[in-house]
């Protein structure tokens, strides 16, 4: 991981804040079964259930951010770039997989103050949730020979909007907020089960509405 930032205050108490950050990852993962055998004693490995998957990602970002105060009002407002891209490969099948996506993320943060130690707040940002390797990961696990699953590698991020509205207000020693917000998920992962007429479920994690 590499990251820069840089802040220049101005005389008039703004803020200017501007970075970036750049991640790479690689990874990874074996899956070994082996089956106890009777007649020898030993443990003999299931060739047709080994996996090995390998997983690569690189994040580039870069954000700024503006503060400043307006007479009673102070804010706060940013925005972030992201661009993902990933690769990853199933070495018994030689199968690569790539999922890129970019995406803006903005933020907003203002405080308002009402006089007689109160404040009014209010904020907006919007999120990013990745799917881990483990849920991309296609490998068929059938250790639960009645319970199979596996992952999706065509798994989209999830993406929240948030917004909250508080009011602060301050005693001498104490304070005390009330909040109200709302939470907004689109392409929520959750794990989909199916269960066929053999008695048999499988389960894949999926993007749903």
């Amino acid at each position: 991981t590499a990251q820069g930032n840089y802040i220049h205050p101005f005389v008039s108490g703004a803020r200017l804040e501007a970075g970036y950050k750049i991640s790479f990852r690689e990874l990874g993962m074996d899956y070994n079964y082996t089956t106890y055998n009777h007649n020898t004693g030993k443990y003999e490995e299931e060739v047709m259930l080994k996996n090995h998957y390998d997983y690569k990602e690189q994040i580039y970002a870069v954000y700024g951010i503006y503060g400043n105060s307006w007479k009673k009002l102070r804010y706060q407002a940013g925005l972030r770039y992201e661009q993902v891209y990933n690769q990853s490969k199933v070495e018994q099948t030689g199968i690569s997989y790539t999922n890129p996506y970019y995406s803006f993320y903005p933020s907003l943060h203002t405080q308002y103050d009402l006089g007689k130690q109160r404040e009014l707040q209010f904020s907006y940002s919007r999120r990013v949730d990745r799917p881990s390797p483990r849920e991309l990961n296609p490998y068929i696990d059938y250790s639960d020979s009645l319970n199979i699953r596996k992952g999706n590698p065509a798994l989209q991020p999830e993406y929240t909007n948030s917004l909250e509205l508080g009011v602060l207000k301050y005693w001498d020693k104490t304070s005390l907020t009330s909040n109200i917000f709302f939470r907004n998920t689109t392409g929520l992962i959750e794990d989909i089960t199916v269960l066929d007429t053999t008695g048999i479920s499988y389960t894949m994690p999926q993007n749903i509405n």
